[in-house]
């Protein structure tokens, strides 16, 4: 604390900049040659269809010709790869033309950014401020997951606030004594995550194997009637093509992409190679090609993440980092994880360091802690550079071919994020145990 009181102002001056950084990438990205290259698009296009009454899971290209729109270059050549339940949020954005629609996306995705840090302020000094609040966020926005995250105008933004709305009501009705409207909100919030782009299932296992049933029917019921409110809307047979082709499809379509970084991805990586039909990336061979591999692997490492995450979150006493561990399994187990899921990985990060601060930061694991923090920290485009200095044939359909090894360097954050995992169990050993004694 003494060294942030006595350069209180160059750190000021330093987050004050860096958030500058990001936020002029952000205007720039509402320029008209690049404003229509936002994944924006999708849920643009998908609340419009919907809004006049025109099947939604058409194909990107085959939609905007539908609804009238003159794009001024090529876009993805499949349907939107959002669930049905998108759509209420971008519905009301049908109302207004593109450009304006992707600002006031963009607006809500600021308020929910800002709304996650006042609450992860609140938990971390028991009360909010203002100033500091605004400052923090101000400087995520330099964070190259952020910034990622708002120049496409995702979801991830409003995916951190739910998990860490869920998480403080769930954490402070974690005893005998909870009071059944926090039990429920914390459920609810959680349960819209889940609907929202299937993150935080996990957690809802979690909270079965807890008992916490009150919780455990909030959740289901949030998701429940989110999605048939999806389908009262855009109509049965739409709703139910998204979960029996739309989705099956589109993950094929991105399950050896190079820029997933998913445990799916993991065997497809060393048994068949990264590539993908549907948009250009940087592809890698195989370390040996067996497709048949390539599935059993990319299915049974995420279920053994998903065994393991559950069983060290259980014998975790401390439901704080309970959470944070079933959080990350979460972000590693989607079955399409971009970088900029990365954000949400504020919520573990934040417990980590909290958990040290308490035990008055022990050597090996606060240093571990700043490494992770700091891989955690680099953009996925940054990985990407690295990649191409790999380069080692340019292909005719703007593909680039580059070794194995040197494919595997964007799976640096995903055994980040498994590293964290581990640190966190090892935390709450270190807590527990008096017999301990961190170095």
């Amino acid at each position: 604390m003494n060294f942030f009181r006595k350069f209180k102002y160059i750190l000021i001056t330093i987050a004050i900049v860096f958030g500058l950084a990001g936020a002029q990438l952000i205007i720039k990205s509402f320029a008209p040659e690049n404003i229509y290259r936002k994944d924006f698009i999708q849920e643009y296009l998908l609340a419009k269809s919907i809004f006049v009454g025109c099947y939604p899971y058409l194909t990107l290209p085959e939609l905007a010709s539908k609804l009238g729109m003159v794009l001024p270059h090529a876009i993805l050549p499949h349907p939107t790869p959002h669930p049905p339940s998108i759509a209420l949020l971008s519905l009301p954005l049908a109302l207004f033309g593109y450009e304006r629609a992707a600002l006031i996306w963009l607006l809500v995705e600021i308020i929910c950014l800002f709304a996650s840090v006042a609450l992860l302020w609140k938990w971390w000094t028991g009360r909010i401020a203002l100033p500091p609040v605004l400052l923090i966020a101000w400087t995520a926005l330099g964070w190259g997951h952020v910034w990622t995250e708002l120049v496409l105008g995702q979801v991830s933004t409003i995916l951190l606030l739910l998990l860490a709305f869920a998480w403080q009501k769930l954490r402070d009705n974690d005893s005998p004594k909870a009071d059944i409207a926090g039990q429920i909100s914390g459920g609810m919030a959680l349960g819209f995550a889940v609907a929202l782009k299937f993150i935080g299932w996990p957690l809802v296992i979690f909270l079965i194997l807890r008992r916490k049933w009150l919780s455990v029917i909030s959740a289901a019921a949030a998701a429940l009637i989110l999605n048939l409110t999806a389908a009262a809307i855009m109509g049965w047979h739409s709703f139910l093509s998204y979960f029996t082709h739309v989705g099956p499809l589109l993950f094929s379509y991105y399950r050896a992409h190079g820029g997933n970084i998913s445990l799916w991805s993991v065997g497809y990586r060393l048994f068949a190679g990264t590539t993908s039909p549907a948009l250009i990336s940087i592809e890698s061979p195989p370390l040996i090609y067996v497709p048949a591999l390539a599935k059993l692997i990319s299915f049974a490492l995420p279920l053994a993440v998903l065994i393991a995450g559950l069983r060290l979150a259980l014998k975790t006493k401390n439901f704080d980092l309970s959470y944070g561990l079933m959080v990350i399994v979460s972000i590693l187990i989607s079955p399409i994880m971009w970088a900029h899921y990365i954000i949400m990985a504020a919520i573990p990060m934040l417990i980590t360091i909290r958990a040290l601060s308490q035990m008055n930061f022990p050597r090996r694991e606060t240093i571990a802690t700043a490494i992770l923090a700091l891989i955690l920290l680099i953009p996925g485009s940054s990985l990407a550079d690295v990649t191409k200095i790999f380069l080692i044939e340019e292909r005719s359909d703007g593909s680039e071919g580059v070794p194995f090894a040197a494919g595997l360097i964007s799976l640096i954050p995903t055994l980040s994020l498994l590293l964290l995992l581990w640190l966190m169990r090892r935390l709450s050993r270190m807590s527990s145990d008096p017999y301990t004694k961190p170095e």
